[in-house]
């Protein structure tokens, strides 16, 4: 009976061990398996990583593609726009500034120059502009456009320059009216058309050649009729297309220059305005007055706005 129980009890610790042995042995393995779950899954993911790092790469790569392609489409147009933009801007230039109205605009900076220097004015409170077109309507609604060849901004006001540089003697501001020595021109050129303003004078002489083959001098007269009163006319145009200048000044000056000698300039206008400058000296000599005598009714940031302003006249659409 005791060998019997002996038995069944070494049994029993045989079963349980075989049983401890056998559970370590399945938690392993288990172990074992999820180890190995856990590093295929680790493989699979770091694989769908890289995937999608490749096809967001690709992706990204097609997307900057197109984009590169637009912009260069819009650079390639935007720069099309621009060189026709100046092509148009360089033939307003070729056509329309001419070295004699060059030679102006120099003498208008050489004049702000000196009144800088001078410390009459700050750099902003003279503002030079060349070749404003202004649109107007005529008596009869036709739509026109007028070249003003220079437009000084000045704390005084706006001033309207028309600059001329004839060769020969000039003659300016006669009337037929007036009792001068150069009555016999009036005799040349129809009367009644003359009648009623001021007019200019142009002689020059002109040399040619004979039927017989010799040298011969003549006198070439060219008449500018009212040149004067249409210059007027161009102020009161602006003054009416600027619509905040009702406290500033339109003012027109007729320039005249000459390239050998402004003695050959001669002025018989009996008119306040336009006022005219023969010569740079009197030029300067104008617009220093203004400076000095005259109230100053416009601020640097007025002037800014005007010449916005005279910009926005000069649109080309």
């Amino acid at each position: 009976m005791v060998f019997i129980l002996i038995i069944m009890l070494v049994s029993l610790v045989v079963i349980c061990f075989y049983l401890l042995s056998k559970q370590k042995k399945i938690k392993n393995e288990a172990y074992h398996l999820i180890e190995q779950s856990k590093k295929e899954v680790a493989l699979s993911l770091e694989e769908e990583r890289s995937r999608l790092e490749q096809e967001s790469e690709k992706t990204m790569q097609e997307l900057l593609e197109d984009h590169s392609m637009t912009v260069v489409g819009i650079q390639e147009n935007y720069e099309k726009k621009l060189s026709k933009q100046k092509d148009y801007i360089n033939f307003l230039q070729r056509s329309l500034k001419c070295p004699k109205d060059a030679a102006t605009f120099r003498i208008l900076k050489d004049i702000k120059k000196l009144c800088i220097n001078e410390q009459l004015i700050q750099e902003e409170d003279m503002l030079i502009i060349g070749n404003v077109f202004l649109p107007y309507y005529t008596m009869d609604g036709e739509n026109k456009i007028k070249q003003l060849s220079h437009v000084l901004l000045l704390p005084t006001g706006i001033y309207i320059i028309e600059s001329k540089y004839w060769e020969g003697r000039v003659y300016h501001g006669l009337t037929r009216e007036q009792s001068h020595p150069l009555d016999f021109l009036f005799d040349i050129f129809h009367e009644e058309a003359l009648k009623g303003g001021e007019h200019t004078f142009i002689l020059s002489r002109k040399k040619g050649s004979d039927v017989s083959g010799g040298f011969k001098n003549t006198l070439n007269i060219e008449l500018q009729m009212n040149i004067g009163r249409e210059l007027c006319d161009l102020a009161n145009e602006l003054k009416r297309s600027l619509f905040n200048l009702d406290s500033s000044r339109v003012v027109s000056v007729l320039y005249f220059d000459s390239p050998k000698d402004d003695n050959r300039i001669h002025n018989y206008s009996e008119r306040d305005w336009p006022q005219v400058c023969i010569g740079p000296k009197d030029l300067n000599l104008f617009i220093r007055k203004e400076l000095q005598s005259q109230e100053w009714l416009l601020s640097a940031e007025d002037l800014f706005e005007i010449k916005q302003q005279l910009e926005g006249l000069n649109y080309v659409s």
